[in-house]
């Protein structure tokens, strides 16, 4: 099953490591060095300022456009793309 995370873009829920609030991680200095390591691997999948990191198992950081509430919604609710 996929969850759709913005953009047009979905992604395996199984796939899913955590979901991050933006608002809430701030920009520490912790937080910032994770990102500067981790450059490469990051995804802005939008133009529109990101209100939530999607980490995933393959080791991607994504930025998505879509709050986290809206995302934790789409979870439970089951509105997902592909079989269940």
């Amino acid at each position: 099953m996929f969850l759709h995370i913005g953009s047009q873009i979905v992604i395996s829920i199984d796939s899913i490591e955590a979901i991050l609030n933006i608002k809430t991680i701030g920009v520490s200095g912790i937080t910032r060095e994770f990102l500067n390591k981790k450059k490469k691997n990051i995804r802005r999948i939008d133009k529109n300022p990101p209100k939530s990191i999607i980490l995933t198992s393959k080791k991607d950081i994504i930025f998505s456009p879509i709050q986290i509430s809206t995302l934790k919604k789409r979870f439970k609710k089951g509105y997902f793309y592909g079989p269940k």
